[in-house]
């Protein structure tokens, strides 16, 4: 039966799961163009290898040039992100992923087989709560936390850029992703980045078609 939704997938979205749930009200889950994607009611949660945004972000950051050993995804979705970076990018790591909807952890867990046969400790908690008390340092942090298309605003203060700050190896890199489809997220992007300049003096950004992608690396990043 699987086998036909994933051919069907290629001519139209075949639905496979939706879900309410106290921290997300609409999740869908489908299988599209034979990946699965999970979106919200006005957003995309996560879609496989075809999750754009940290697709090309890695392309262009040239991330199969870096050793990285530890890796923190706040956010985990369907776990788009740890499906590129092993299936692209061929990456082994420890990975670490936070997620507090434990009904995606559960769609996570369901699909994994199909999704990565890398190990990936789940924490399923407030990535706030989490970084507060974290001790552990990452060759890679990557941000991606929403509610449906905004960033919730405890994730946008300096105290939590500081705690990105030092969770992150010497050399590590952090990729902040932000939603951008009209001029009043390019407002709001330009005035975070102002705040998140302060931490990352040397940060730059990734502008793509939909999203911002607010990117700190060894050597810097041309804005």
């Amino acid at each position: 039966m699987f086998k036909l939704k994933y051919y069907l997938s290629f001519l139209f979205d075949v639905l496979l799961e939706q879900h309410e749930t106290p921290i997300n009200p609409l999740l869908k889950l489908y299988l599209s163009q034979g990946q699965l994607k999970l979106v919200s009611s006005n957003a995309v949660y996560s879609y496989g290898n075809h999750y754009y945004n940290f697709r090309d972000s890695f392309s262009i950051l040239h991330l199969d040039q870096f050793k990285l050993k530890d890796i923190l995804i706040l956010g985990l979705g369907t776990g788009s992100i740890l499906q590129i970076l092993e299936q692209k990018y061929k990456i082994h790591a420890a990975f670490d992923a936070v997620e507090i909807d434990p009904v995606i952890v559960s769609i996570f867990e369901k699909y994994k087989n199909e999704i990565s046969n890398n190990s990936c400790k789940i924490f399923v908690k407030d990535a706030l709560e989490f970084m507060n008390s974290n001790q552990k340092t990452y060759d890679l942090i990557c941000m991606d936390i929403f509610n449906d298309r905004t960033v919730p605003v405890q994730f946008e203060t300096n105290d939590f850029l500081i705690s990105l700050k030092n969770s992150l190896t010497d050399h590590g890199i952090l990729i902040y992703n932000r939603i951008n489809y009209n001029g009043m997220d390019q407002d709001k992007n330009e005035q975070f980045f102002k705040l998140f300049e302060e931490v990352f003096p040397n940060a730059g950004i990734i502008k793509l078609d939909f999203n911002w992608m607010f990117v700190v690396k060894p050597g810097g990043l041309l804005k």
